[in-house]
């Protein structure tokens, strides 16, 4: 027997038995815990993926190198909901009135029906599509080639002032700029989704992936995968500080899932389980938000910033007078 062959073989097995319970409970600011809110089919690698939520509090979850879209219960049930893939893994997901979108890395995009499940399968995206955000009435999906907007009415594609990248992430700020995970540049860039064009938010995230909002206080959440880390940032990006520490987020060139409950109560995020597993974690301690409403349009933002500054000068003349 080749010794060598079967001494490398059990460090192999140990290793791997090693990395799956190795994974300790992340280390997180003052007054936060973590909880495992599921525990899905494998495989138990890397942690890239997304999740979306319907209106009902139901989670849609893709994870490693599946084919399927998991679904979770508010209660906690788990079911492979849809594989819409053909064959290909499926990566990024959002949910759009009553329709769940499904991106895949070989392009593919589809609609699934959340009522009757029925699929339709829509326009190549272009590139591979690793991201989505939908609000205020726009559609935007990342890939590894930039940003673009998506037209739900006519399933077609319009490329975008962001520039060239792997977006691997993307979340809606409250003033309606859209924040982009420039994973390549270890940056988070904001676009302007009025006048079409991006700036740099924040930089120095060591490849920056999932990047969520906190509707309440405008936080930015952003993992930085290099360092198995997550960093709070300000609502402007001028300051930011460590927020959690030890997390298993190595999604690589794919995004680490990262996503606000509906009442944002809790911050989800997929980690390593236990043999072929991985799990739906969550970090609880954020300030509920009650009768949240869509991100507004920039040009709403502008009419109401017009309205307020109108409104001080009466009150000015008031005095006046």
């Amino acid at each position: 027997m080749n010794t060598n062959k079967l001494s490398s073989s059990l460090a192999a097995l140990a290793f791997g038995a090693f990395a799956s319970l190795a994974q300790a409970a992340p280390v997180l600011s003052a007054g936060y815990t973590s909880s495992v809110l599921a525990t899905l089919p494998g495989p138990n690698s890397n942690f890239y993926g997304d999740i979306a939520l319907d209106a009902n509090g139901n989670r849609y979850v893709t994870g490693g190198l599946s084919q399927s879209v998991y679904k979770v219960t508010a209660a906690g049930a788990v079911s492979s909901y849809v594989n819409p893939a053909a064959g290909s893994t499926v990566i990024s997901v959002a949910v759009v009135g009553n329709d769940l979108y499904v991106g895949s890395e070989s392009m593919n995009l589809t609609r699934v029906n959340l009522t009757n499940g029925v699929q339709t399968t829509l326009a190549s995206s272009n590139g591979t599509a690793l991201a989505m955000a939908y609000g205020a009435g726009k559609f935007y999906i990342g890939t590894n080639t930039g940003l673009y907007a998506y037209d739900i009415a006519s399933n077609s594609y319009a490329s975008t002032g962001a520039g060239n990248g792997i977006f691997n992430s993307l979340a809606f700020a409250n003033d309606g700029r859209l924040l982009i995970s420039d994973s390549q540049n270890s940056r988070l860039l904001s676009y302007n989704t009025a006048n079409n064009t991006a700036s740099v938010f924040r930089s120095g995230i060591n490849s920056v992936g999932g990047v969520a909002v906190h509707a309440g206080t405008g936080k930015v959440y952003a993992v930085s995968e290099g360092l198995n880390q997550m960093l709070e940032i300000s609502a402007d990006g001028s300051s930011s500080s460590l927020f959690a520490s030890n997390l298993l987020a190595d999604g690589g060139y794919y995004p680490s899932a990262l996503e606000f409950s509906n009442d944002f109560s809790q911050l989800m995020y997929l980690q390593r389980g236990t043999g072929n597993q991985f799990q739906l974690a969550a970090i609880n301690g954020f300030s509920a938000v009650s009768n949240t409403t869509q991100v507004p349009e920039p040009q709403s933002l502008a009419l109401t910033f017009a309205a307020l500054a109108g409104l001080a000068l009466v009150r000015r003349r008031s005095k006046r007078n």
